[in-house]
C-alpha cells in the first residue's frame, strides 16, 4: 500500500512538472494551433520557410478582405491583429533564413521563394499605403509590416547572390585544385565556405549578437524577438496613453 502510495505521489510529481513547463512556453498567438503543429513537424528548414511563407499570405489576403468587406463587429481589432500576424510569420520566414545561412543548410529553395514572395506583399503592401482607406486604424502596423517585408526581401536577395557567388568560387577553386600534385590520385582537399554574416542594422536591433544558432532555432516555440520587440513596445504605449 506504502510501495503504491510513492508511485501515484511520483506521477502527480512528473505530471504537475510537465504542466509547469508548458504553461510557461510562450505561444505564438498569430498562429492556430494546427499551424503551429505543422512548423514543429517540419523536418527541413525549406519546410518550415515554406510554411511561415503560406501562413502570411493567407493573414494578408484575409486583410485585404476585411478593409474591403468589413466586419460588422471588431473590425479595426480584425485589421490590425491580421496585419501583425503576417509580419509575425515574415519575421519568422527571415529568421528561418538566417539560420539556415549559419549552419550552412541547403536552404535554396526556401532563399527563392522568400525572395519571390516578398517582392510580391511588398507591392501589395505599399498598395494599401497608397490608397490609404482607413489607414488611420491600422497605420502603424503597416509601417511595421512594410519595413519588414522591405528587410526580409533584402536578405533573401543577399543570400541569393552569396549562393551564386559561392558556387563561383568553389568551381573556380575546384579547377585550380584539380592541377595540383596529388588531385589525380583522388586527395580530399576540403573545400567549405562558411556563409559570411550580413545582417542588416534593423536584425542587429532585434536579434543580439553571438547568440548560437541552437537559441535562436528555440524562438521558433516561444516567438521571434522581434515579434516580442513588438509586443512591448505597444503595451508600452497603451499604458502610456491610458
Amino acid at each position: 500500500m506504502r510501495m503504491w502510495s510513492k508511485g501515484l505521489l511520483t506521477i502527480c510529481f512528473v505530471a504537475a512538472l510537465a504542466a509547469g513547463a508548458e504553461a510557461q512556453t510562450p505561444q505564438k498567438d498569430y498562429l492556430t494551433a494546427l499551424e503551429a503543429d505543422k512548423i514543429r513537424d517540419a523536418e527541413t528548414t525549406n519546410e518550415r520557410i515554406k510554411l511561415f511563407v503560406q501562413f502570411a499570405d493567407d493573414r494578408l489576403k484575409k486583410f485585404q478582405y476585411e478593409l474591403e468587406h468589413p466586419s460588422t463587429t471588431n473590425h479595426e481589432g480584425q485589421l490590425n491583429y491580421l496585419m501583425n500576424a503576417y509580419i509575425g510569420c515574415v519575421d519568422d520566414a527571415a529568421d528561418l533564413v538566417q539560420l539556415g545561412l549559419e549552419k550552412q543548410e541547403n536552404i535554396r529553395r526556401g532563399v527563392d521563394l522568400m525572395a519571390a514572395k516578398t517582392k510580391e506583399y511588398l507591392e501589395a503592401l505599399k498598395k494599401i499605403q497608397t490608397e490609404a482607406k482607413e489607414i488611420e486604424i491600422y497605420k502603424e502596423n503597416l509601417d511595421d509590416a512594410i519595413e519588414g517585408t522591405q528587410d526580409a526581401m533584402n536578405d533573401a536577395e543577399k543570400a541569393k547572390k552569396k549562393r551564386c557567388a559561392s558556387a563561383g568560387e568553389k568551381e573556380e577553386l575546384r579547377t585550380i585544385v584539380s592541377q595540383l600534385p596529388g588531385a589525380e590520385d583522388g586527395e580530399n582537399w576540403g573545400l567549405s565556405f562558411a556563409p559570411q554574416d550580413r545582417r542588416s542594422e534593423r536584425d542587429k536591433k532585434h536579434r543580439p549578437e553571438g547568440r548560437p544558432p541552437q537559441e535562436r532555432e528555440s524562438d521558433f516555440r516561444s516567438g521571434s524577438a522581434r515579434w516580442q520587440r513588438r509586443g512591448q513596445t505597444r503595451s508600452n504605449t497603451s499604458r502610456a496613453e491610458s
